[in-house]
Order: structure tokens, then C-alpha cells, then sequence
């Protein structure tokens, strides 16, 4: 350490230091005025207020790390100081931690009662929490002692916003960068109350002076160039996106390379969303840059890239996403590494397996991970795996069985798809021979009280679910490996858990009605779906916050019960729905109901695996809820009113039991959406199909051998083709009724309900408004019928809306 670090600076000095930064950042220069004081504070380390004005000027050049690393040296040198306080306070804000930057903030003022500045950061963390009188009688104060001061302007224009004056905010805004035209922020205010009062080209011309000002910082030119896609100037959007990407790439920021992978997936860039988004993991681990690689490596992939191989395994293993997008996107990049593509291109065109293809299966990580999470959904590599599966069950038969670890954990791994999807694969009746023949085998060990061979343990398990054999829950009581062990936790003692929870169900209401009768014992043969995990969501909101997140420019009345909802979960199926809904809202307490028990015990086991406690299920027709003397906040309800003999009844007796001004959310199958299907439903009636194991298995083997053009092919991209029940519930289903959205207006406007707007993929509002700007609201059916029509796999899947009752 030298002399000058210990020997304070002459008072002169510090304040001619102020003086010049207080200049250059009225000049805009504020990159000039970091490096002064980051000089400065090089020279004197021991100035707790330097490092702290450090801070302030590292926040404003769009450095937050710096920011970072100068607040924590001015908080162990000085942390009373009230500059100290308040350039950690204006860190909290930026980071979104209101809550301390309040207390940070109320100590910078309680040390410098009168400093403006310090009054103006407390205002900004006091409106953050909705404390707006408070907040708009510190911003007067500050405006006192300094009328000419920008940011206090800034402040109070948000202030008003939020208090519903939208003229007297953007009247702030202006004269704010009026007064200081220097700051990014408040150039980016002026430019979201532009674009909120429709003025357009003022809120790009607003946001092009706030990437000016501040170049440092990508954010800016990321909502530039969202406009500019929104307004169908998808040129100028590229060009200012490649301007962000360039500034993002180099400051790798984890923060700001999420943000940039959000924008570039809203315009539909995901291969630069992708790109984005591994860079962001390889900064910072963080949950957000694993939620956005999950969401950017859907669809086809053009290449092979080890990092993507080793992240997608990760997202998989991890639970990142939704397990069936992951598992689609997986499979294309199997079929990109040439050992795997080796192998099913010799089934496809009949061919026997070779060694090194069944070694590539044993050893590809990402295989593995895929089939124990989740269905495949690639036709090529079921045949593949279908191949493979008689391949080692015939092994297993004549005692040839592969005796290396990874064969049999492949085995295993194998089993646990096949028990995922139901056993949907096709098989021979030879096969189905042999199957029953080692199944046989198995059970006569057990009743002899022998440990049967592992590898033929998971050969039945790869054919029949091992709870069916006489004698099953032998197989818990001898050691085995963790690889077997995890088949029998899946096979056997999970079914058996879930039939001590099915008789623990309550029954709730009677069911009388034919169809609903119908329903139920589909479901009781097929519980629909099986599944691994939900998929990891979002912090818990309450009922307005999230709705507000959904659906951001819905007509949406206050919620009451928002903080603490009653829900209702009406037809839960197996409870992933139920589970991920008792996770999405703050303080829920909810019911869900099934006409099944199987579902029913499916989802109470899978509830209490995921210590879900605020959810408890119930038996119940839908037909019958009114019975139950009870009203609720929110009532979901997807994928069910369409398997009613009367849509219009169910939705009815639903909105009876919503609670003025609740919320529901409803999943109707769209007519145009499932025109894909028609081939395949009509070929199931010219054969005289049933829903049956084996038609379904000789059903599904002709649509995967069918040829190139045959229309029956269409169904190849509905992951629900890949399943047992899904597939039944896709195809052979007792009840369907499939709508457009003039129906769903009828519907909604008999049940007294108003539509609030539909919850939709990355990119598709945009493009609806730009199509259709009449409609700002996005709540026009009649609008969204004319845009459906015009992009028919909109709904592909279903509508999946939000409707109020009023209040």
C-alpha cells in the first residue's frame, strides 16, 4: 500500500471532482465522467463516497457488475453514508429488489433528510410497491429544492401512470428529457407512454434517442426493434436486433444475453435465439438461461453441436421445459449424429441391426434421458427402438442376453419408455408370444420364492407392466441393481400407491349422465396422460399479476379473491394441470375433479411425490358441481367441455359456480386446427378400428409405413400420436365436439361471460395486430376467425382462453 492511499485527499479535490462530473453528465458524457472518478478512486481506494458515485455513473454507462463490485467496496468502507445508501439503492432498483431498495433508500434519506436525489431514489422504490401517495409527496419535495430537476419529472411521470394519468405522465416525460436530454431512461419512458397513446413512429423515435444515449446498454434497441417487428418492418427489425446482438455478445452480461434471446424468439429468430441463449448459460447458470434454452431449441436443428447435445440432456435430466418439446427436439438431433441415423436407417428400410448400432444406443446419454421423461415423438426413431427392443428381447429368450452394464441400464431405460407410452409400440405376434412366455417365466421364479434374471425381468417390463404378473410385489423384497430398481419403483410400487390413493379419493357427486359414463371408463382403461414431472414455472402471482402477464392488453376487471384463490379444477385427468395451477397462484387452495378414479389416483400420487399440499382432488361429474354448494375465484377447465354431450351445459353450470368477477380458463379443440385429422379418423372407420391395445398398435405401424403424400401422414406432428391413452383420446375418443371461434362467442355470451383473450405461442399477438389493428384488445373473435383462417395451425393444438364473470 503507498502513502496516497492511507492520506485523505484535500476537500478541494474531492469537490472539484463532483463539479466536473456533475458537468460532464449534464453534457451527456457520462462514460467520460465514470473514467474521472474511476481514475480518481485508483488514486484514493479509501473514498467510500467515490466508490459509491462510481456506482451511480457504472449504472447509468449500463455496467452493473462494476456497479456491483463499486457498491460493496463503498459498503465496507462507509455503509452510513448517505450516497453510500443511495447508490445501493438505485442497485436494488435496477435489479427488481424494491423491497431493499426501499431501506436502502429510506436510510440515504434519513442521513441527507434534504438531498433531492436521495428523496427522487426513495419515491421510485416506494411506487415500485404501489405506494404512490407517498411516493408522488417526496417527488414535490425534491421538485421544491430543485424545479429543474429531470429525474424527479421522470419519477412523477410513473408516478401518474400508475395512478391512471396517463396525459399528466407523458406531460412529465417531456419535459424531463426536456430538461435533461441525456438520460436513456427517460427517453424509454417517453417512448412507452407514446406508444401506449398509439403514436408509433414517436415511440421509435423515442426509443432511438434513448440507444443513443446510452449504446452501453442493449435493452433499448431490443424494444426498438420488438416495435418495429410489431408495426411488420421486419428489415428495420433485423438491423437494429443485429445492432443489439453485437453490444450484447460483447458485454457478456447473463442478464442482458436474456433478454436479447427473449426478443430474438418474440421475432422468430430461434436459431439466433438458441445461439443466444447457450452463450447466456456459458456466462451464468442461471434459471432464466435454462428456461430460454428450453424454449429456443424447439424445432428442427440444423446441425450437430455437442453443446446443444450436452444442454438438451441437461434440460431433460433437469426438468428445464415441457418434457414433450425437449424430447421432439432431441429427436432431431439424434438423427443427426451419424451412429444413431446408421441404425434407423437400416430399419426403415428392414434391415438387422448391427453391433455398433446397438452399442451407439447403449452409450448416447440423451437417449437415455428421453425415453425415461418422456414419449418419443419421432416416427423414425420408434421404429428404431421398436427394432432394438426385439433385438434384445430375443437375446433375453435364448439367453444371450447382453451382460454389460450399459446393455441392461439400456434395457431398463427402454422398459421405463415403454411403460410411458403404454406399450404403444408395434409388435409381432410372435413377440407378443415371447413376452408372455418370459412373463411366465418371471412368475414362476417369484412363486418359487427365486430372484428371476434381471435382464429378464426387464425384458417383461419392456412388454407388459411387471404390476400385471401374479406375485409382483416379490420383486420388492431382493436387492437389485439401481437401473432395475428404478423399473420396479415405476412398475410396482408406484401402481400400488396409486391404488391405496384411489380408494382415498372422496366421491364428490354422483354420475348419471350416458355420456359422461362413456367418458369415465375410457379414462378408467386409459388415465390420459402419463407423465414425468411439470414442468418448472414461474414464481407464484397472484390471480391479476398473472393474467396480466398472460394476456397484456385483455379488458380485465379486478379479480377478486386475486391474492388467495379458491380454484377449481374441473376434469384434472392424472393432475399435471392441477399440480402446475396449485404452483402458479400465491396463497390457492384448490379442488380438482375427475370423472375417474384411475386419473384420479394417478394424480393424488404424483401430487404428494411433488409435495404439493394446497391441492386435493375429488370424484365428480362436471354435469353434477352445483351440488356441491360452493363457488369459486378461478375455475380452470381444458380439454374437457368438448367430450360433453352439451358443451353449452357444462361451460353453464360452470359459470354458476365462479364467483362474480372470477376468472376461468377454458381449452376447446378448433375445428380448422384438427382438419389433419380427418384422414386418419376416416381410414380408423373404413377399417372398422376399436380402441384396443392391439388396433391402436396395428393402426399407429400403418401410419409410420404409410407413404410419403398419404394423407394419413398428417398425424405424424401431434405428439399426442405417441402415446397409448393420448393417442386414444386423439383419435378413438367415445365424445368429441370441435369448434371455431363463432362458437366459442355463443358459448361464452349464453354463459354470461366475457372473452378476455387467448393465451398464445411466441410471436402470434404480434402478428395478430399487425393483421388486424382494429383490434387492439385481441379479444375480436370474428377478427380472430379471419386470422385463423388465414394461419389454420394457429390453434393446432386447441383454444386455450381466459373469459370473466362480471362483477
Amino acid at each position: 500500500m503507498n502513502q496516497t492511499d492511507l492520506t485523505p485527499p484535500p476537500a478541494d479535490a474531492w469537490n472539484d471532482l463532483r463539479a466536473r462530473v456533475v458537468t460532464l453528465r449534464e453534457a451527456g458524457q457520462h462514460a467520460e465522467a465514470r473514467a474521472a472518478v474511476e481514475a480518481w478512486t485508483a488514486e484514493h481506494p479509501r473514498i467510500a463516497e467515490a466508490h459509491a458515485l462510481l456506482a451511480e455513473l457504472s449504472l447509468l454507462t449500463g455496467a452493473q457488475d462494476a456497479a456491483v463490485a463499486a457498491v460493496e467496496a463503498a459498503l465496507a468502507l462507509d455503509p452510513a453514508s448517505a450516497l453510500v445508501q443511495r447508490a445501493l439503492a438505485r442497485l436494488r432498483l435496477r435489479e427488481n429488489q424494491s423491497e431493499e431498495a426501499l431501506v436502502a433508500a429510506r436510510a440515504a434519506l434519513g442521513a441527507s433528510p434534504d438531498d433531492a436525489e436521495s428523496q427522487v431514489v426513495l419515491a421510485a422504490a416506494l411506487a415500485n410497491l404501489g405506494k404512490l401517495a407517498e411516493a408522488a409527496s417526496l417527488v414535490a419535495r425534491a421538485l421544491e429544492t430543485r424545479p429543474g430537476f429531470a429525474e424527479a419529472h421522470t419519477i412523477r411521470a410513473l408516478i401518474r401512470l400508475r395512478s391512471g394519468d396517463a396525459a399528466g405522465a407523458l406531460a412529465d416525460a417531456k419535459t424531463s428529457v426536456l430538461l435533461n436530454p441525456h438520460l436513456a431512461r427517460s427517453w424509454r419512458l417517453l417512448a412507452s407512454l407514446r406508444n401506449q397513446a398509439g403514436d408509433r413512429d414517436a415511440a421509435k423515435a423515442a426509443l432511438g434517442e434513448a440507444a443513443a444515449r446510452d449504446p452501453g446498454d442493449p435493452a433499448y434497441l431490443m424494444e426498438l426493434a420488438t416495435l418495429h417487428r410489431e408495426d411488420g418492418e421486419i428489415a428495420e427489425a433485423k438491423v437494429v436486433l443485429e445492432r443489439a446482438r453485437q453490444v450484447t455478445l460483447q458485454l457478456g452480461d447473463a442478464r442482458q444475453l436474456n433478454l436479447l434471446a427473449t426478443v430474438l424468439l418474440d421475432l422468430g429468430e430461434k436459431v439466433g435465439g438458441l445461439e443466444v441463449a447457450i452463450r447466456s448459460l456459458e456466462v451464468a447458470d442461471t434459471p432464466d438461461g435454462r428456461k430460454l434454452f428450453a424454449e429456443s431449441v424447439r424445432g428442427p436443428l440444423a446441425q450437430a453441436d455437442p453443446k446443444v447435445h450436452a444442454l438438451l440432456t441437461r434440460a431433460l435430466a433437469e426438468n428445464w421445459g415441457a418434457p414433450i418439446p425437449l424430447a421432439r427436439a432431441a429427436g432431431f438431433l439424434l438423427r443427426l449424429d451419424p451412429l444413431i441415423e446408421a441404425g434407423v436407417r437400416r430399419t426403415a428400410m428392414g434391415e438387422a441391426l448391427t453391433p455398433e448400432d446397438l452399442q451407439a444406443a447403449f452409450s448416447d446419454t440423451l437417449l437415455t434421458e428421453v425415453l425415461i421423461r418422456s414419449p418419443i415423438t419421432d416416427p423414425f426413431l420408434e421404429l428404431f427402438l421398436t427394432t432394438l427392443r426385439h433385438a434384445l428381447q430375443a437375446a433375453v429368450h435364448e439367453g444371450t442376453a447382453p451382460e454389460r452394464a450399459d446393455g441392461l441400464d439400456f434395457l431398463a431405460s427402454l422398459a421405463r419408455q415403454c411403460f410411458l407410452n403404454e406399450y404403444v409400440f408395434s409388435q409381432t405376434p410372435g413377440e407378443s408370444r415371447t413376452a408372455q412366455a418370459l412373463a411366465d417365466q418371471v412368475a414362476d421364479a417369484l412363486a418359487r420364492g427365486e430372484q428371476p434374471p434381471a435382464a429378464k425381468v426387464l425384458a417383461v417390463a419392456a412388454y407388459l407392466p411387471l404390476n400385471a404378473l401374479p406375485g409382483a410385489s416379490r420383486l420388492l423384497e431382493t436387492p437389485w441393481s439401481s437401473a432395475v430398481e428404478e423399473v420396479l419403483r415405476i412398475q410396482v410400487r408406484e401402481p400400488m400407491a396409486e391404488r391405496i390413493e384411489r380408494d382415498a379419493i372422496h366421491r364428490l357427486t354422483p354420475i348419471h349422465d350416458a355420456i359422461s359414463l362413456k367418458v369415465r371408463d375410457q379414462y378408467e382403461a386409459n388415465p390420459y396422460p402419463r407423465w414425468v414431472a411439470p414442468p418448472r414455472g414461474s414464481q407464484p402471482m397472484p390471480v391479476d399479476a398473472q393474467l396480466r402477464r398472460l394476456l397484456p392488453r385483455a379488458p380485465l376487471q379486478p379479480a377478486p379473491g386475486s391474492a388467495s384463490p379458491d380454484i377449481l379444477v374441473a376434469g384434472c385427468g392424472t393432475g399435471q394441470h392441477s399440480v402446475s395451477i396449485a404452483r402458479q397462484f400465491t396463497d390457492a387452495r384448490v379442488l380438482a375433479v375427475d370423472l375417474s378414479l384411475a386419473s384420479l389416483g394417478y394424480a393424488a400420487r404424483k401430487t404428494r411425490e411433488f409435495g404439493v399440499e394446497n391441492l386435493t382432488y375429488g370424484q365428480a361429474d362436471l354435469l353434477e358441481l352445483a351440488a356441491l354448494g360452493r363457488t369459486f375465484d378461478v375455475i380452470a377447465c381444458v380439454g374437457v367441455l368438448h367430450h360433453l354431450a352439451d358443451p353449452g351445459e357444462g361451460l353453464r353450470v360452470l359459470a354458476g359456480l365462479l364467483r362474480p368477477g372470477g376468472v376461468m380458463s377454458l381449452g376447446l379443440y378448433s375445428e380448422i386446427g384438427r382438419r389433419n385429422l380427418a384422414p386418419a379418423r376416416r381410414w380408423i372407420e373404413d377399417k372398422g378400428l376399436r380402441a384396443t391395445p392391439d388396433d391402436i398398435r396395428a393402426f399407429r405401424r400403418q401410419v409410420i409405413d404409410a407413404p410419403p403424400g398419404d394423407g394419413v401422414r398428417d398425424i405424424l406432428p401431434f405428439a399426442d400420436f405417441y402415446g397409448m391413452s393420448t393417442c386414444r383420446d386423439l383419435l378413438f375418443h367415445v365424445q368429441e365436439h370441435r369448434m371455431d371461434t363463432q362458437d366459442l362467442h355463443d358459448l361464452t355470451a349464453a354463459a354470461g361471460l366475457t372473452f378476455l383473450g387467448f393465451v398464445l405461442g411466441r410471436g402470434v399477438l404480434e402478428d395478430y395486430l399487425r393483421e388486424q389493428p382494429q383490434d387492439p384488445t385481441a379479444t375480436d373473435l370474428a377478427a380472430w376467425g379471419a386470422f385463423e383462417a388465414e394461419h389454420p395451425d394457429t390453434f393446432i393444438s386447441l383454444y386455450q382462453f381466459w373469459v370473466q364473470k362480471p362483477a
